[in-house]
């Protein structure tokens, strides 16, 4: 991993357990000493001020909180400021650094304690993935996320289908569907032990597809 995101991720979780793993992410705001408002959109101030929009639902509003919380995080630490000196050829460093505070929200929302107990019961599964949305309060997709990356140096990919459509995609390197792809047939293409998947219970059509990459000797 580059070892300025490795730092960041790092000073992340640490901030993070300094506070006892807070899981909620208001609550850890405070405790870390941001303020935090409402208003019409979810964005973190030039003052250090967060704020939340005030029509978000429960999860949208965690998930905001929680990435705006490492905006802050980012900007005490000076990783900021490292990205925007050091990640200067990103093809679009805006979209990267996004990207980048997406994956530490993730670590606040789903906490590595966190991950390694929905593992131990479910494996590395799509099931697995679904478990952590549920416990952690999250979107599937951004489980999914969690736990595709969850080692950046290997091989790893996941997806969510629509109607058999895929319509969401999460890959360390190279993802064997993709967006807008007809998903095809599982039990034809792909290894039980490669590919699993879960219907979402309270999505009809919808289902989750984790490819498990790390078991496969020839990869």
């Amino acid at each position: 991993m580059d070892p300025y995101i490795a730092r960041y991720l790092r000073d992340v979780e640490a901030s993070h357990l300094d506070v006892a793993l807070l899981s909620d992410m208001e609550a850890l705001a405070t405790a870390l000493g941001i303020p935090l408002e409402e208003g019409k959109h979810s964005l973190t101030r030039s003052d250090g001020v967060i704020q939340v929009r005030h029509d978000a639902d429960r999860r949208t509003r965690r998930a905001d909180v929680a990435h705006e919380i490492v905006h802050v995080l980012m900007d005490r630490g000076k990783h900021t400021r490292r990205f925007r000196k050091y990640h200067v050829t990103a093809p679009n460093l805006g979209a990267h650094m996004e990207l980048l505070t997406e994956h530490g929200a993730d670590q606040l929302l789903m906490p590595d304690v966190l991950v390694e107990e929905i593992l131990e019961h479910c494996g590395y599964t799509a099931w697995g993935v679904y478990e952590l949305s549920r416990f952690a309060d999250v979107a599937p997709e951004q489980a999914l996320r969690r736990l595709v990356f969850l080692d950046t140096s290997a091989r790893a990919a996941g997806f969510v289908a629509a109607n058999s459509h895929v319509v969401h995609v999460e890959a360390t390197q190279y993802s064997p569907v993709w967006y807008g792809q007809r998903l095809p047939e599982p039990d034809l293409a792909y290894d039980r032990d490669v590919l699993t998947l879960f219907p979402l219970p309270e999505r009809q059509g919808r289902l989750i597809g984790l490819f498990n990459f790390h078991d496969c000797a020839a990869d």
